[in-house]
């Protein structure tokens, strides 16, 4: 195949020790053996850009050194979590997203893929544009899930801990603001419920009957969350008291996910996706204003600072078919900066806001202006989503 030029990728298969990538190129199918590879999924739980390492342990000598910029993933749906299928969707053409064969390709008939790789925690060369950051120098406790189960590990990459073990998936984990409770999602009966419990993963309890995307209040008085049109017959962004009690929809949000407060607890900023693709909003906690942002184009997984002059959101604003990286705005809108170029999802802030966590397949680290980008140890835990930095 011919070195440095562009190729698509049809379908990746096997497991670390067999890795088989499907790839045609001017027209030929060639299939490439011992490969390594990182590939842009797409949603899973409302969520896009993915990345999956696949690599070989021994991979064999590279024959040619050919280097393929790959453009396109152009088959393969997955269902996951209730959401609609989505198309698996484009790689980033960026020098990190290179396909590199570790043997001499030849063209073979197609044949259909063997399947998605299995996903890994690690992300390859994932660019800081700086020094990475001392991971020892952070404090605080990060909780996440896998898509399966709730999980926490210390900022500093010690500590990883399991909290919660059940057959149904557990995930969207949020901090209590006083780090003594977590409420999340879970699924006991196939549908969206809030729960909470303890730090140390006991104490589990649940507080909806429906319902995901929890948030705290800044007082820890009140959890916002999207209710879903499930039992209680809301949907949008509601509010409840902590303990479960008081429940109630805000009006004009439709459609609403990712419910954040601001500091001072009297907003609150969410994206909508009736419209399709999703689009940022902010109302009052009285429901008596809704502030549209739509103007900033797509938008979600909202998450606003401590210090409340930024809010960080995920967008494919800068890529047309749809992988996402994070970006950073003031409250009304204006001054849109990039802070990642190799994909990026459901950022949160650090409790001084200093730092940034964010998901890419596995679990990130980044200061508060996209630079220093450093990976947390959490190998064996697989695809990590949904951060939280107390």
């Amino acid at each position: 195949m011919q070195p440095d030029t562009e190729a698509e990728l049809l379908g990746v298969g096997g497991d670390r020790h067999d890795a088989v990538a499907e790839v045609r190129q001017g027209g030929l199918l060639h299939l490439l053996k011992g490969v390594e590879i990182v590939v842009n999924l797409g949603p899973r739980h409302d969520m896009a850009s993915y990345r999956w390492l696949l690599t070989t342990t021994a991979p064999a000598p590279s024959q040619s050194g050919n280097r393929l910029a790959l453009t396109r993933v152009t088959r393969g749906r997955r269902n996951e979590g209730g959401m609609q299928p989505t198309p698996m969707i484009r790689l980033a053409v960026a020098a990190t997203f290179v396909l590199t064969a570790c043997t001499s390709s030849q063209a073979h008939p197609a044949s259909p893929p063997a399947g998605p790789p299995k996903p890994s925690s690690t992300v390859s060369a994932l660019p800081g544009g700086s020094r990475a950051i001392d991971l020892t120098s952070l404090s605080g406790r990060i909780v996440f899930d896998n898509f399966q189960d709730v999980w926490s590990i210390n900022a500093d990459g010690t500590g990883l801990r399991r909290l919660t073990r059940s057959p149904w998936p557990e995930f969207q984990a949020t901090w209590s603001p006083d780090g003594r409770f977590i409420a999340y999602r879970s699924e006991p009966n196939g549908h969206p419920e809030i729960w909470v419990m303890d730090a140390d993963g006991s104490g589990q309890h649940r507080l909806t009957r429906d319902g995901g995307f929890p948030a705290w209040s800044p007082d820890g008085s009140m959890i916002a969350y999207a209710p879903g049109g499930g039992p209680s017959g809301m949907s949008g962004i509601a509010i409840m008291n902590a303990d479960g009690s008081g429940q109630r929809r805000l009006p004009h949000t439709d459609g609403g996910e990712y419910p954040s407060w601001s500091p001072d607890g009297k907003r609150i900023a969410f994206n909508s996706n009736l419209s399709g693709g999703p689009l940022m909003y902010i109302v009052d906690v009285d429901g008596s204003r809704v502030v549209d942002l739509s103007g900033v184009g797509d938008g979600g997984q909202v998450a606003w600072s401590p210090d409340g002059r930024s809010i960080l959101f995920a967008s494919s604003r800068d890529h047309p078919d749809n992988y996402r990286d994070i970006y950073a705005m003031g409250p009304d809108g204006s001054g849109v900066r990039r802070l990642t170029n190799a994909g990026g999802e459901t950022p949160a802030w650090s409790p001084d806001g200093r730092y940034i966590v964010f998901s890419a397949g596995g679990l990130f680290v980044m200061r508060a202006d996209g630079s220093g980008v450093t990976s947390l140890p959490i190998e064996g835990v697989g695809e990590v989503s949904f951060p939280d930095w107390r």
